[in-house]
Order: structure tokens, then C-alpha cells, then sequence
């Protein structure tokens, strides 16, 4: 990975998004805004929120919306964020989650979710495994964050020359939850990665405080050590899937991969199984994530829902071997939920808000371009 020096970082980034100082009041009214606007359509059942606001001005609001598509009467932009005035729509930062009964009950098999109350309508059981089971779902999910997530991402802010700092900073922010997620998985507690969360925690804390180049040079540092965090972690999960074999693999794993993740495309393996004429372009400048996390994007493959197909078209694996997948069941029953919310979503018009996605996006103009599609092959049978 590359590592930046860090007394370049004020010279090197353009800032865009620079936070606004904000109060606690300011919080609370776009919450009451955002759910006083979205439960006024009958089809709304519940909506929670997940997250703490530590850092006014720093933090947003997310929340889960519940809905029964059968009794919905707006059109789906009447759920986009961009309806609340502009306070509430910064404070929110982002479009939210939108999920049916079905899926929220099952909501652990479809992401890691912290610190969830509910603040409007019904409540909803949700099916929460234990002890072994959950053990299980942590690494299935762990795996997947670094896919999408961990493997790229800081990586990806430092190469890059435009810093959108509140969304840096949040991104920073996150990094506690696969950390206390992987300490729970491994019983193993790392000093150096929980004084890095800290870190985090105190530029956020103290950001309103600073002057703009102190801001500048602590974001920087924490970036630079939220990405050596980020890749330590992802070795350290390799080698727990190893050492775990959680893949049944009878001899030393070899072979390689790619995926093409959005802009990115991610490579898989281990460096000495690589020719040059072998690797494909990549953003991430000499990043070659651990193969351990091919095996399970592979598996996803083996589906046949939108997301699962979406990774079967962007996948290209050479392995040297066979494996076998002795938690193949919740390990598909992770995708088929996936690939159930995405098309929940596609179904009613949703054009945001999915949870985990693995790169598939609902495009803005989804539906306008099948329409146009279907009137341009209508128009040539008429000719014919």
C-alpha cells in the first residue's frame, strides 16, 4: 500500500465539504423533519435509527425504513432526503435505507448494524443468531467489508487529489465496528488499532476547535493511519480464515483473481503467483488483497440473483486448486438477502438505498433507459 508523507497532506489534497458547525437541536429537528415527512405514507411500518451523534456538525442521521409496498401511495421520490430543507438534508448527508418486513427481520444476515432504536411505528422481530452461528455471520461479514470496503478504500483516499473531509472523517469514524467486530470474532483486543480509533474520535471531538491548517494536518495524520489500520486488519482476517480454514483447503492456498468493484478493480492472491501480463489495471497501486477473500465472492457466484450475477460478470478467478464450503448454507443465505433487498428495491422504483451491494448500482435512470430500450425494439418489429 502506498504510505504518504505525511506533512504533504495540506499541500497535496483539494478539500471539498468542509463540515459546518451544527447543535444538538439542529439534529433533533431533521430527525422529526425526516420522519414526520416519511411516515405520513400509509405503507411506512417502522422506522429506526442506527448510529450515535457524537460530533454535531461532523456526524449524520441514518435511519431504516420499514415499508409494506402494498399500502404505499407516493412515488418513490417522495422517500429521497432531498424533500426535507437544506439543514436537515446535511445533517442526513445521505439517502437512507428502505427495507420490507421480511428483510428487516433477517437484517443481521444482511449487514453489521450498531446502536439501533426504534423512533416511529410498529416493532419488528428481528432473528439474531448466537454463539457459534454468530461467530460465523461475523467472519462471513468481515470477509465481504474488506471486499467492499476495507481492501480499497483508504487506500483510495490516499492516492487520491480531492478530499471530501465530513465524508473522510465519517469513513474513519466506521473503522470502530469492524475493529470491535473482529475482536469479538478472534478474542483478541490490538492496543495499537483501538489508540488509532481514538485518534479518530479526538480530531472529530475537537474539530470545531482547531484552526484550518490544524485540521488539515490531523486529518491527514489519522487518514495515514487509518489506512495502515485498514491493511493491517485485512491480514490479520487472512490469517484467521487460514488458520481457521474456513474453507477447507487441504493444501497451501494459491491462484488469483479480480473483481471489478465500481471504478476499482480489486486483484486477489498472492504476489508470487502474479505475471504482470496477469494483472489488470488498478487504482490501488500495488495492492494485492489476500486470495482467502476470492473464495467467497466465488461462492456468491454460484446464485443466480441480480448482485449474485452482477459478481459473476465481474469476477475473474484462477485458482490452483478445489475448496469446499463447509458454511456454504448461511453463507448463501447472506447473498440470497442481499439479492432479495436489491430487488425489493428495483421492484418499487427505489433508486438509493441499499445496504450492501457489492458495487451493483441502481442507476438514476434505470427505468427511463428500459423504457427507451423496449420503444426502440418496438419501433424496429414495426418496421419489420
Amino acid at each position: 500500500m502506498n504510505k504518504l508523507d505525511k506533512n504533504s497532506y495540506p499541500v497535496k489534497y483539494q478539500f471539498t465539504n468542509v463540515p459546518i458547525e451544527l447543535t444538538m437541536e439542529d439534529y433533533t429537528k431533521a430527525r422529526k423533519e425526516f420522519v414526520d415527512h416519511i411516515s405520513s405514507d400509509p405503507g411506512v411500518v417502522a422506522i429506526y435509527q442506527i448510529g450515535s451523534v457524537t460530533a454535531p456538525g461532523l456526524s449524520d442521521l441514518d435511519f431504516i425504513v420499514v415499508l409494506n409496498d402494498k399500502r404505499l401511495t407516493n412515488v418513490p421520490s417522495f422517500f429521497s432526503i432531498s424533500n426535507l430543507g437544506q439543514k436537515s438534508q446535511y445533517v442526513l448527508m445521505h439517502e437512507q435505507f428502505f427495507v420490507d418486513r421480511l428483510i428487516m427481520k433477517e437484517l443481521p444476515k444482511l449487514t453489521a448494524v450498531f446502536n439501533m432504536k426504534k423512533v416511529y411505528g410498529e416493532d419488528v422481530d428481528i432473528c439474531q443468531l448466537e454463539g457459534a452461528g454468530q461467530r460465523l455471520l461475523t467472519q462471513i461479514l468481515l470477509n465481504d467489508i474488506v471486499v467492499v470496503a476495507l481492501g480499497h478504500e483508504y487506500a483510495t483516499y490516499l492516492d487520491s487529489n480531492v478530499l471530501d473531509v465530513r465524508l473522510t472523517l465519517a469513513r474513519m469514524n466506521s473503522l470502530k465496528y469492524p475493529v470491535n467486530m473482529f475482536a469479538a470474532l478472534s478474542g483478541i483486543r490490538n492496543e495499537n488499532w483501538e489508540a488509532c480509533i481514538d485518534d479518530f474520535a479526538q480530531i472529530r471531538s475537537q474539530w470545531f476547535e482547531l484552526s484550518t491548517q490544524q485540521r488539515y494536518e490531523a486529518l491527514g495524520s489519522c487518514l495515514h493511519g487509518a489506512a495502515c489500520l485498514a491493511d493491517e486488519l485485512v491480514n490479520q482476517l487472512d490469517d484467521f480464515n487460514r488458520k481457521n480454514n474456513f474453507f477447507e483447503i487441504d493444501k497451501e492456498l494459491r491462484g488469483f483473481g479480480t473483481f471489478r468493484l465500481g471504478s476499482n478493480t480489486l486483484t486477489f492472491g498472492n504476489p508470487a503467483d502474479y505475471k504482470m501480463d496477469d494483472i489488470e489495471t488498478t487504482t490501488i497501486s500495488g495492492q494485492i488483497l489476500p486470495v482467502t477473500f476470492l473464495l467467497q465472492l466465488k461462492e456468491y457466484t454460484k446464485e443466480n440473483g441480480p448482485v449474485s450475477s452482477f459478481i459473476r460478470r465481474n469476477l475473474r478467478s484462477r485458482l490452483a486448486h478445489t475448496y469446499s464450503s463447509p458454511h456454504r448454507k448461511l453463507i448463501m443465505e447472506r447473498i440470497n438477502l442481499v439479492d432479495t433487498h436489491i430487488s425489493f428495491l428495483e421492484k418499487n422504483r427505489f433508486m438509493f438505498g441499499s445496504m450492501f451491494n457489492f458495487g451493483y448500482q441502481l442507476s438514476p435512470c434505470f427505468y427511463t433507459h428500459l423504457v427507451k430500450r423496449l420503444r426502440q425494439k418496438i419501433v424496429k418489429l414495426k418496421k419489420v
